[in-house]
């Protein structure tokens, strides 16, 4: 290869388990450079130039190259793509000094993807029917790393005991019935989880509106149903004894009706790859993280990732805000910079840590004006394949010449369920879409929006223990991980085809509106999606968001 360094590449490998030493045999280089990444980019960061960096759960390499070498490098066996290492932001700012007509440098080896598509819809079908087989069971994942205690939490703060414990709502609803919510139709016959609560405590706990809830939920059954309306006096009893400390967007996405039912989301680990989080914050739980922005900490000094993970799990022990899944335990993994900014190479990084860490859910509110990249998709496809499921929000740019769904929410293959996210839009009170939120695909297979979720002047916890407003899909992106979290709780499930499809479906039957370019299945319904059991069913459209039974 060429001495002449000039831009970092990603290098994505047609194999997902490619080891070190395959890497430094496809490359062609030295072993002493290559790299184990996720040590590198998250301890004392010194020159990429020197140094190659290999991330092994994901099957991506990050080096310097000339775009010669870069070119030359893709028409490899065994290597399926060579991209630029672009620039990525949080979706709450206006990026700075950055071209948009700008087309990174990206070249594919179209034999190895030929090849490798192949392969993947035979990884995909046999993972989805050993799942189904299992009824519920957990897929094949990697060996968590032990970075420290699962059950102490991060920061400068006292905790009350009843936050480890699952979520009281005899606390604000009044006294409870101790109602246990019974099994869906279409589990009744699946065995229980053990060791979801090896505290022996027992989950599922419904408050005195239960009945009134269930029943308006089974009337209610339609695929052109308008839940609001069939359910209008039921949850008007509900929200009148809802404390005034839940945000109207929390209630309008029915998460406290979920709580109802006993689904807050305990101990489902929820990872946010943002600017960090503000751990001592006193309104967050947060249990771990890690940095690969180089800022050598994971506690946020920018707040985007602080108001993302104050929607998706704030704790309302204070009594001043609550987010959708507020026993969901929080891991802060630092992606982007104090000003907002990161590389895909560290996006990269942080997938690569929720893979290796057992994280359940990876919210993702960031991204870039860029087509969709071979590495992120095989990235996704590779979290998604080890139980992680990954919702990313689809971006600001709905007035500017990129209109469409951002990467890395546009990620893709045709015919495939595991490459793509989940891509959330914004909406605002009146249930429209945002303004400025991105939606359609600019040509197939880009992933379009999947679902929508509250985006403009939502109230979340911020920096020095302030909660404030702040607009943006990656808000919304934020509710729909809370939701997924719910998902995982209900079933003690890290079967992503199924809680993916779970969560679109359950979203597009709560409603009477069709599927849109920028609202895709809907605004979600926490309470719908969590009772309502829609896994077995086929719905058409699926095709288009990349899911398939």
């Amino acid at each position: 290869m060429s001495s002449q360094r000039n831009k970092i590449f990603l290098v994505t490998y047609a194999d997902y388990e490619v080891s070190r030493a395959s890497a430094v045999e496809l490359l062609g280089v030295n072993k002493a450079r290559m790299k184990e990444g996720v040590s590198f980019m998250s301890g004392d960061r010194v020159a990429l130039e020197d140094n190659i960096l290999h991330f092994e759960s994901i099957g991506v390499s990050v080096l310097a190259l000339t775009s010669e070498d870069a070119k030359q490098l893709a028409t490899r066996k065994g290597i399926l793509a060579v991209e630029e290492d672009v620039k990525m932001h949080a979706f709450d700012i206006k990026p700075e000094g950055t071209d948009a007509a700008y087309k990174p440098e990206a070249y594919i080896n179209q034999e190895e993807m030929e090849k490798f598509e192949g392969t993947l819809k035979a990884l995909e079908g046999a993972r989805v029917k050993s799942n189904l087989c299992q009824k519920g069971a957990s897929i094949e994942t990697a060996e968590p790393l032990e970075t420290q205690d699962e059950d102490t939490i991060v920061g400068n703060k006292e905790v009350p005991e009843a936050e480890f414990l699952p979520f009281n709502h005899e606390s604000f609803w009044g006294k409870s019935n101790l109602i246990a919510d019974s099994p869906l139709d279409d589990e009744r016959q699946v065995p229980s989880q053990e060791g979801g609560f090896a505290d022996g405590y027992k989950k599922a706990m419904m408050d005195i509106f239960s009945t009134m809830l269930d029943a308006n939920v089974k009337k209610d059954t339609s695929k052109s149903c308008d839940s609001s309306a069939a359910s209008a006096d039921g949850l008007a009893s509900v929200e009148a004894l809802s404390p005034s400390y839940i945000p109207w967007n929390i209630k309008m996405v029915k998460a406290h009706r979920a709580w109802a039912r006993g689904y807050d989301g305990y101990r489902v680990k929820v990872a946010v790859l943002d600017t960090g989080i503000d751990y001592d914050h006193k309104d967050l739980c947060v249990y771990g993280g890690v940095d690969f922005s180089g800022s050598e900490s994971y506690m946020d000094y920018n707040g985007h990732g602080t108001h993302c993970a104050g929607i998706i799990a704030a704790r309302e022990h204070r009594k001043r805000i609550v987010g959708v899944a507020p026993r969901a335990k929080l891991y802060a993994v630092k992606v982007l910079d104090d000003k907002g900014y990161g590389n895909t190479s560290d996006i990269i990084a942080g997938m690569e840590w929720c893979v290796n860490n057992g994280i359940q859910v990876a919210s993702m509110s960031l991204g870039g004006v860029h087509a969709p990249s071979v590495a992120y998709r095989n990235a996704i496809s590779r979290c998604q394949l080890n139980g992680v499921l990954v919702v990313a929000a689809a971006g600001t740019s709905a007035n500017s010449d990129f209109s469409w769904v951002c990467a890395p929410a546009n990620s893709a293959q045709a015919k495939t369920w595991s490459t793509s996210p989940i891509a959330v839009g914004a909406v605002d009170r009146r249930k429209q879409i945002a303004y400025f939120s991105s939606g359609g695909q600019k040509c197939l297979p880009w992933n379009p929006v999947g679902c929508v979720a509250p985006g403009v002047n939502v109230k979340s916890t911020y920096l020095d223990n302030e909660n404030v407003e702040m607009s943006g899909t990656s808000m919304a992106c934020s509710h729909v991980a809370g939701l997924a979290a719910l998902l995982c709780q209900r079933w003690n499930s890290r079967d992503v085809y199924k809680i993916k499809k779970q969560l679109l479906l359950g979203t597009f039957h709560s409603h009477a509106y069709p599927p849109s370019t920028y609202m895709g299945f809907g605004l979600i319904n926490c309470d719908r999606v969590v009772s309502i059991y829609y896994v077995n069913m086929f719905f058409d459209r699926l095709e288009e968001w990349h899911l398939f039974s």
